[in-house]
């Protein structure tokens, strides 16, 4: 349930109907509206885990491994390596293709695959399953990564 509430300008104080209020810092120089929403944890999940992957894929790019070069032909080789063979374990069409290209690894075909692939295509448990697989990847290949303060939403779904 989204709530609302109207704070006037040259006031500090609003009241939402619930009876719960909101202070600002200073006077309100113009009038303002504040609204709440209710919490997503499916769309947050997806948020953090989408910039967790840009994350990994900007240390991948820094390092120069895998396909190297820009983040973003990083970010399409995570989709290549991760998230397309989850992807291709439920959909019988498109694991034909993938199963065909697959084996190209890393040629102009992968991009096409990294293209036609969305992390949105995969559910969140899939997601972060992929995202560990990357992580560990990397690990693997000498990366010394961060966690931002997002990881654990990002990785420990239930």
């Amino acid at each position: 349930m989204e709530v609302s509430t109207r704070i006037k300008k040259g006031e500090r104080i609003g009241q939402f109907a619930h009876g719960k209020t909101i202070a600002l810092s200073s006077v309100a120089e113009n009038d303002i509206t504040v609204t709440i929403k209710p919490y997503n944890k499916e769309e947050m999940c997806r948020n953090a885990q989408l910039r967790l992957a840009w994350v990994f894929a900007t240390y991948q790019a820094r390092a120069h491994i895998g396909s190297g070069g820009t983040k973003e032909d990083c970010y399409n080789e995570f989709k290549f390596r991760f998230i397309a063979p989850v992807i291709a374990a439920e959909d019988a069409d498109f694991a034909r293709i993938y199963e065909k290209y697959s084996e190209w690894q890393l040629t102009p075909a992968h991009k096409v695959i990294a293209r036609a692939v969305s992390h949105s295509d995969a559910t969140v448990a899939q997601m972060a399953s992929a995202l560990t697989e990357y992580e560990h990847w990397l690990i693997d290949k000498g990366v010394q990564l961060k966690h931002p303060d997002y990881y654990q939403d990002a990785v420990n779904v239930r």
